[in-house]
């Protein structure tokens, strides 16, 4: 009996080792890093995460504990964590623009970038991105990036790099300030200070970025000065719907046809979307948003109750309201959670469907508490439900 215990307890042990396997992130220095990876003829990643982001934590539990994960970036790969914003990880943002998280970094075993990614990536996508940089084909030189951790950035750019919640940002006097007294708006300095603070930029110099895009991504990467062009376009586009400028708005959108490098196909129907949301036409976005999800055949259900949210929170008009409920049964069909149950239910009680709109908000708060969610704005929702049921029938 004895010697059957022991067995047991071995193969628990043996399965819970199994179970709890995860990517080994080697507490390595900088230079550290970049002697394994010559010695071992691999690349370097670098995880840039901060202590708050969601998504990053996300990442750490379901990507790199993925079996195949872990298998190929052991094969490829000298892994290390960086936290963005703390100590050499913080000296390592403020080079490389790193301002959303996570951001992954690949860097040749010389210290040289050649790959950048943003945001979460499930594990099939995540592997998809880190195969690319192993292709020598595939690497990006960034041109303009110097050798210099710290190339001269002014203290202003270094405050916005500083703890969440800490960080300081200028004012656009400050950054104006600075571009003017710039000879080479396309050096690294000059480049970070425009990238760091795009809402910041004048017409000149966001005009500038426009004009200079495929100069600037053969220096810093298109995805990067792409990111830029789209954050000065939503700028813009705000800009326009809060002067309800129609003429503003169309300009934008010839904008982003002549200056996007990538990604138009997303990012001209969110202008659209966007626009018409704030400027409360919502007609014109129920039209921009239904055919934006058509041409993903409806597929996005997170996005669909985001969309149909807003509906039901700001517009009175049933026919629109119909049209969500419509597209929010696909929605259901897809993701039946707690969020999307509960918007579908509010739908049907804001156009009169008292019946379909107790059943779902029952369905709601079921869901809801399996999955241990605060369900007391559907409770008080089904109330008014109830009282508007009976009220119809006197």
């Amino acid at each position: 009996m004895k010697f059957r215990i022991i067995i047991l307890a071995g193969i628990l042990i043996a399965a819970g080792s199994l179970q709890a396997r995860e990517l080994e992130f080697r507490k390595l220095s900088w230079d550290e890093a970049r002697k394994a990876a010559a010695r071992e003829h691999k690349l370097i990643f670098v995880d840039g995460f901060t202590e708050w982001c969601y998504w990053c934590k996300v990442l750490d539990k379901e990507v790199f504990t993925n079996t195949d994960v872990i298998d190929f970036m052991d094969a490829h790969y000298v892994c290390i964590k960086l936290d963005m914003e703390r100590d050499f990880g913080r000296t390592m943002a403020m080079k490389y623009r790193v301002n959303s998280y996570p951001t992954q970094l690949v860097f040749n075993n010389a210290g040289k970038l050649v790959y950048t990614a943003m945001g979460y990536s499930p594990a099939a996508a995540f592997l998809e991105k880190m195969s690319k940089p192993v292709e020598p084909s595939q690497q990006i030189e960034y041109r303009g990036i110097s050798e210099a951790m710290d190339p001269g950035f002014p203290q202003f750019y270094k405050a916005a790099f500083d703890v969440n919640g800490k960080r300081e940002f200028p004012d656009s006097a400050t950054v104006l300030t600075f571009l003017d007294a710039q000879k080479d708006l396309k050096s690294e300095i000059a480049w970070s200070v425009m990238q760091r603070f795009p809402d910041k930029l004048s017409p000149k110099y966001a005009d500038a970025v426009f004009h200079d895009g495929v100069s600037l991504a053969g220096l810093f990467g298109k995805n990067e000065v792409n990111n830029v062009v789209e954050q000065i376009l939503f700028a813009r586009m705000n800009n326009a719907a809060a002067a309800k400028d129609a003429n503003a708005f169309h300009q934008v959108i010839s904008d982003a046809g002549t200056y996007m490098l990538a990604d138009t196909e997303w990012v001209m129907p969110q202008l659209k979307i966007k626009y018409y949301e704030k400027t409360e036409d919502w007609k014109t976005y129920a039209d921009e948003t239904e055919r934006d999800f058509s041409k993903y055949n409806f597929s996005n259900a997170n996005a669909i109750n985001e969309a149909s949210w807003k509906l039901y929170e700001k517009c009175n008009d049933r026919a629109i309201l119909l049209r969500a409920i419509k597209w929010m049964t696909n929605a259901v069909d897809l993701d039946p959670s707690y969020a999307v149950v509960d918007t579908y239910a509010a739908l049907h009680y804001k156009v009169g469907m008292y019946a379909d709109a107790e059943k779902y908000a029952n369905q709601a708060i079921e869901t809801g508490k399996k999955s241990n969610t605060d369900v007391k704005s559907t409770e008080a929702l089904l109330e008014k439900i109830k009282i508007a049921k009976e009220t119809s029938r006197q």
